[in-house]
């Protein structure tokens, strides 16, 4: 991950995709990251990684994202079942395999359509 990504117990949460989790817990969560922010305040972000923020921010109808879609789908159950519900052993699979993996799929697109050209 860049070092200008602040990470923190809030990353993966899944806030905004499951019930019964409060805003307030949220929010208190990223703001344990506060001091990290401030060492940088200019460059450094706090990011929300969880899988169910991908699902609503992802551009899933748009061509150019079946290829992530596809490749990052089995990978995320082959590493859940490695994970065997170990929550960092699943985020490690994910930004080790999953997610340069899928990267490259998507990027394949896109070298595709410069080939091809417009139109």
């Amino acid at each position: 991950m860049h070092e200008d990504v602040v990470t923190n117990d809030m990353t993966r949460w899944q806030f905004w995709g499951e019930e019964g989790k409060a805003m307030s817990e949220y929010a208190e969560g990223h703001g344990r990251s506060l001091a990290k922010l401030q060492l940088k305040p200019a460059s450094k972000v706090v990011l929300d990684g969880s899988f169910s923020t991908f699902a609503f921010y992802w551009s899933a109808g748009l061509r150019t994202h079946q290829a992530f879609q596809r490749a990052v789908r089995p990978c995320h159950h082959n590493c859940s079942q490695a994970a065997g519900g170990d929550a960092n052993k699943l985020a490690v699979c994910m930004d080790t395999v999953c997610f340069p993996h899928a990267h490259a799929m998507d990027d394949q697109v896109w070298i595709m359509h410069l080939r091809e050209g417009p139109g």
